[in-house]
């Protein structure tokens, strides 16, 4: 398949292992992610674990898709250019923008964190980890607006007014780091990630973070094995950050 040459190339993200950009695929707005060549590894090395990565990325996403999880829809990849092109979530945000500005959305907050851990159980469940839980990899989408003769506006006041409980969906994205186990640890690692990036992105909001794990619990049937190994898990953490 032929890429669009003439699209542009807005950069939305740099990460330590990929670019991602907005551009155009087919006539419409799409993200690439686009994985770095790394000159420190032998090239056929380099060139073997890239597309192992991409490929083991691509079907976690689709994967979960199909047990009900949003990620976004995969639209092409291109091996040779170490590229993915996916969906582009439109009226979406992070939730780490929503929770930054959580005064006056608590309702809305609430609900959200609520369908994470029910998605997070699913995708547990359906033996996948994420590898990267943090607020930025969690999409929210608002419901769509209809404009007349207008630019749609996409800023967070406008989509998630102050008072609104209304949501659309969620969307997980950047499974780069994903990968398929059923292990216990491996799950209450994945969840003890979310936690750390959760309480140190958002300080204060530990009664907010509890609503994702009842949440859970509430779903998956494996929840309490998990939790027990979570507290095993933070336990091992304490004693990292006190002795070092």
């Amino acid at each position: 398949m032929e890429v669009e040459a003439e699209a542009s190339y807005e950069l939305i993200s740099q990460g330590a292992e990929a670019r991602v950009y907005k551009t155009f695929f087919l006539g419409g707005p799409c993200i690439v992610k686009e994985r770095f060549e790394k000159k420190y590894r032998n090239p056929a090395l380099d060139e073997k674990l890239t597309r192992e990565r991409i490929l083991s990325e691509v079907r976690n996403m689709s994967k979960l898709r199909k047990q009900g999880i949003n990620t976004p829809y995969i639209l092409f990849v291109d091996m040779s250019e170490r590229k993915i092109y996916m969906q582009y979530v439109e009226s979406s945000f992070k939730l780490r923008d929503l929770i930054y500005k959580m005064e006056g959305r608590t309702k809305l907050i609430t609900k959200v964190l609520n369908e994470l851990g029910r998605y997070l159980a699913l995708m547990h469940d359906n033996g996948c980890i994420h590898g990267d839980l943090t607020t930025s990899n969690i999409l929210v989408k608002a419901k769509d607006l209809i404009t007349f003769g207008e630019e749609p506006k996409n800023d967070i006041d406008t989509l998630f007014p102050v008072g609104s409980e209304e949501i659309s969906s969620l969307y997980l994205i950047d499974f780069g780091l994903s990968y398929v186990s059923s292990n216990v640890e491996d799950r209450a690692v994945d969840l003890y990630v979310l936690e750390r990036a959760f309480l140190s992105t958002h300080p204060n909001t530990e009664k907010e973070f509890a609503l994702i794990l009842s949440s859970y619990a509430k779903t998956s049937p494996k929840a309490s094995e998990t939790m027990t190994r979570l507290e095993k898990v933070r336990l091992r953490g304490r004693k990292r950050l006190a002795f070092g």
